[in-house]
């Protein structure tokens, strides 16, 4: 998920443009995930989870959004921060692919870079 974002971002893939889009599509194509979901055993599986996001996707448009907001502007926040404090140094937060990255993580949940000191 975030990390082909991360990996973009890192590489400078992303610029604006069809190039960049292109090269996001071809990224993401590579994924082990979406060859497996195209073999026809996964083909019943794949056929109802696309209905039900057909189904719902209306209904969820708002709270995605939300989220989306939600996970941009701390990014934004992290990222902000780092540079105020560390100005130039090179941290996990110094650019805003590198905290996209960081603040993925900690939305769900995992906290690998926690220091208790």
């Amino acid at each position: 998920g975030c990390s082909f974002i991360y990996l973009a971002g890192e590489l400078r893939i992303l610029r604006v443009g069809k190039v960049g889009w292109f090269r996001l599509v071809e990224l993401v194509m590579m994924s082990r995930v979406i060859r497996l979901l195209s073999l026809p055993q996964w083909a019943r599986e794949v056929q109802i989870v696309r209905r039900a996001v057909v189904k719902t996707g209306p209904m969820l448009q708002v709270p995605v959004f939300l989220a989306a907001q939600m996970m941009l502007l701390i990014t934004a926040l992290f990222t902000l921060a780092e540079n105020m404090r560390h100005e130039g140094r090179d941290h996990h937060f110094d650019s805003f692919s590198k905290s996209f990255y960081w603040t993925s993580h900690f939305m769900i949940g995992e906290w690998p870079i926690v220091d208790f000191s």
